[in-house]
């Protein structure tokens, strides 16, 4: 999954539109790369918001989506 996140995360970058944000949530998947593919594409992007959230136990699609939704409304 690493890798998946890591190309996702380039072609977010590559973008036109530059008023963008990240939010990934880890629904406590493996330690695949995923974290240090987000660190990395955040220092890249410094002038976004790139936000990783990591689950405790792993939750399900539907509680990653609303982590997610929860953390906009936070902001």
């Amino acid at each position: 999954m690493g890798k998946s996140i890591h190309e996702a995360l380039e072609s977010v970058g590559q973008q036109l539109y530059s008023s963008w944000e990240v939010v990934v949530v880890d629904d406590f998947g493996p330690q695949d790369g995923t974290k240090d593919a987000v660190e990395l594409f955040s220092k890249k992007h410094l002038d976004h918001r790139v936000k990783y959230i990591r689950h405790k136990r792993n939750l399900g699609v539907s509680a990653a989506r609303n982590t997610g939704k929860r953390y906009r409304d936070w902001e």
